[in-house]
């Protein structure tokens, strides 16, 4: 009961922060008369069905309008009080993209886990201990079980995403090895228990081994600064390469033309994709195929980043060439 109280408390003082987190942002929010008329707002039903108000809305047409007016604003002084939002611009992966990618790595980082018992356990170990030591979330469970764990398996969640991924090879080796237990484990739940009480330590462990592989998820729409399964990648040393390749199915379909000579650039170099420029988009693809065919190009969501890295480019710094090859690619398709 100590504990349900202590957490009620911390509700209640979130609550009240939150508030005056909203007060301060309405007191500073200052709409300038002259610009109201180009402006407008949205009245919606907001949390626990209060009405809320979402202010400074601007037509895409009145955007550059809206923009004269930020400058003479800032011109008189005034440059905290207009504030537009950034323009909408079209991510170089779209959502079903990314869900199929991430998709893959998933799958991969699984089938990498059947060879490294010593990093399952420790990944179990370390969500378990996140969850009961350090998670002050508290729940409380009304299922007659003798462990509290909740458990779900991805392999609806991958098929969801990636509609190739029957046909991975990361895929094919879970799937082989899901087969394998079904057919050596007991039939009834409850003489599971009892089955491996009497196994050798050595096939418990690869048992669980399969099963947190199972576990691992990790699947986005938007392409994230880091992702969940960065953790676990780096410790089993993922190489995507040896699961994925980019090809015209796989990827090169997927994305712009100025992409796919992106991607040849990075993977070549801009002699082989200036020539791209002036091809339609599927001779482009044709052609970017032929080009990366042995390079080993991975999209930057496959790749295996060190922490370090992660934190080094959300602190600004662009990666590798990054700059110098988008600034190439504009100049091409110009």
């Amino acid at each position: 009961m100590k504990a349900k109280g202590l957490y009620e408390d911390l509700e209640r003082e979130m609550t009240a922060v939150q508030m005056q987190a909203k007060a301060i942002e309405d007191e500073l929010s200052v709409w300038p008369a002259d610009l109201m008329d180009k402006a407008g707002c949205v009245v919606h039903v907001g949390q626990n069905g209060a009405v809320a108000v979402k202010y400074g809305l601007i037509r895409p047409e009145d955007r550059n309008d809206m923009a004269q007016a930020a400058r003479q604003a800032g011109e008189a002084g005034q440059a905290d009080i207009v504030s537009l939002p950034s323009p909408k611009t079209r991510p170089v992966h779209s959502d079903k993209l990314m869900r199929r990618l991430t998709a893959h790595r998933v799958a991969a980082v699984q089938a990498e886990l059947l060879a490294r018992p010593d990093v399952a356990l420790v990944a179990i170990t370390a969500q378990l201990a996140q969850k009961l030591l350090l998670n002050h979330d508290y729940r409380y469970h009304q299922e007659d079980q003798v462990l509290a764990i909740s458990v779900t398996d991805s392999q609806s969640a991958l098929l969801s995403a990636a509609e190739d991924m029957e046909a991975s090879a990361a895929w094919l080796q879970m799937d082989s090895e899901r087969k394998a237990w079904a057919d050596q484990l007991p039939q009834e739940p409850d003489a599971v228990l009892g089955w491996l009480l009497v196994q050798e330590q050595a096939i418990v462990l690869q048992l669980l081994t399969f099963l947190v592989a199972s576990t691992v998820t990790g699947i986005y729409g938007i392409e994230p600064r880091s992702q969940s399964t960065d953790a676990l990648a780096l410790a089993l040393d993922l190489d995507m390469r040896r699961w994925w390749t980019a090809s015209g199915s796989s990827y090169l379909n997927h994305v712009s033309k100025n992409q796919v000579i992106t991607v040849v650039t990075e993977a070549v170099d801009i002699n082989a994709a200036a020539p791209l420029a002036a091809l339609k988009k599927d001779a482009a693809v044709a052609g970017a195929e032929q080009a990366i065919a042995e390079s080993g190009w991975l999209p930057r969501c496959l790749r295996t980043l060190a922490v370090n890295n992660v934190q080094r480019e959300e602190g600004g710094e662009a990666a590798p060439n990054g700059a110098d090859v988008e600034e190439d690619v504009a100049e091409m398709t110009a």
